[in-house]
């Protein structure tokens, strides 16, 4: 259930950043893509966005690769450069000093998981080593 209020999230994030292309896309003429056709007009407006993904563990595996994976496409076909990123360890101490960091780099964007049980994530972890 968790996984899928993430998946939503990012789903939600994708559906906000395409409806903003459209919204702009009426007062241009222009129509062009920022990578892709599937995504009308220029969301970057011309400049370089760079959107972070804050994580709970390494995307070499399982929903967390999935996540990177499409967040990455996501930012490829937006032309939105996307940066994943995940904590050292699975605790909120460590979650929130992963976000202060991101924080301080000043992004455009920021997506953050909602933190459900971390002890989960955490077993799911080890599992996958």
């Amino acid at each position: 259930m968790k996984m899928k209020a993430t998946l939503v999230s990012v789903l939600s994030l994708a559906m906000v950043l395409t409806a903003n292309s459209k919204s702009s896309d009426t007062s241009s003429s222009s129509g062009t893509s920022a990578g892709s056709s599937n995504y009308p007009g220029d969301l970057t407006k011309g400049r370089h966005l760079t959107i972070y993904v804050e994580g709970l563990a390494d995307p070499s595996s399982g929903f967390f690769r999935v996540l990177n994976n499409g967040a990455q496409q996501a930012g490829k076909d937006l032309g939105v450069d996307v940066k994943y990123v995940y904590p050292a360890s699975v605790d909120l101490a460590s979650y929130t000093e992963k976000i202060e960091k991101t924080i301080a780099a000043k992004p455009d964007g920021i997506l953050l998981l909602g933190i459900g049980d971390l002890d989960a994530v955490a077993i799911n972890r080890t599992d996958s080593r």
